[in-house]
């Protein structure tokens, strides 16, 4: 499955996609105040609230437009989910 988040000033939203079909999606308020555990351990914790558990994600892409938030993103997906994203 494949964990796509887009980043704007105001809110993250995430979604998961099995193929073309949007299986879970989520809307967090964008804070780039948060540490790189904060934001993966908030991430991860949304799965429980799923029908898609944290294992299933095989790739994730990053869009942003908000570069304060990248460095705790980026380092807590790939600490909490073990995938390295793909950012663009």
């Amino acid at each position: 499955m494949l964990l796509v988040i887009d980043v704007s000033n105001t809110n993250m939203v995430l979604g998961v996609f099995n193929g073309e079909n949007l299986v879970a999606n989520w809307r967090l308020s964008t804070k780039s105040g948060r540490t790189a555990d904060e934001t993966g351990l908030l991430i991860c914790s949304l799965f429980a609230y799923s029908d898609v558990s944290v294992g299933d994600i095989e790739a994730i892409i990053v869009s942003s437009v908000v570069p304060d938030v990248m460095y705790s993103l980026t380092n807590g997906i790939v600490k909490y989910l073990d995938v390295t994203p793909i950012i663009v």
